[in-house]
């Protein structure tokens, strides 16, 4: 099961913190949305109404979202709102109702029905926090709406 949420995470993370906080690529990050709202003065960027980001294999959706720039221009945190999904093709994807990348304290938390899923296999609670430099993930649940935290593991079918 470690593995399995690991190779999840780890997918989703670096490829969320390397793609949208300021980590140079071939490939450029594109964001869409029905309106942007740029405040120079608080260096934030807010996007809302079926937003999508995408670089790469990556895309994420929501009906809102943060960026949260320093005052170099650099990605502090990035906040999803509202319908979040991650997805990494092929097969890999999480779903929260809000998804906060913090870069002070390198996490990406998914809040509120959160789950991930890599082909058949996913695990569900109210939150899961991964730390990225620890390669840390916690899932956790204690809201009687959503239940404990529960994983789905599907073995390999054996070939014959």
């Amino acid at each position: 099961m470690r593995n399995f949420l690991f190779s999840i995470f780890i997918i989703l993370v670096f490829s969320f913190s390397l793609s949208f906080a300021g980590k140079k690529g071939a490939e450029p990050i594109v964001i869409e949305a029905n309106i942007l709202t740029f405040n120079q003065k608080e260096n934030k960027a807010i996007y809302e109404g079926n937003v999508k980001a995408n670089k790469g294999d990556l895309t994420i959706k929501s009906d809102k979202m943060t960026i949260l720039l320093t005052k170099d221009g650099d990605v502090n945190k990035i906040i999803a709102e509202g319908n979040v999904n991650i997805i990494k093709k092929p097969d890999k994807e999480g779903k929260a109702k809000k998804a906060i990348y913090d870069k002070a304290k390198d996490t990406l938390t998914l809040i509120g029905n959160a789950s991930l899923r890599q082909g058949k296999n996913y695990v569900i609670g109210d939150e899961i926090i991964y730390h990225i430099k620890d390669e840390l993930t916690e899932v956790k649940s204690g809201r009687k709406k959503y239940g404990r935290v529960k994983t789905y593991l599907f073995p390999k079918e054996k070939s014959k």
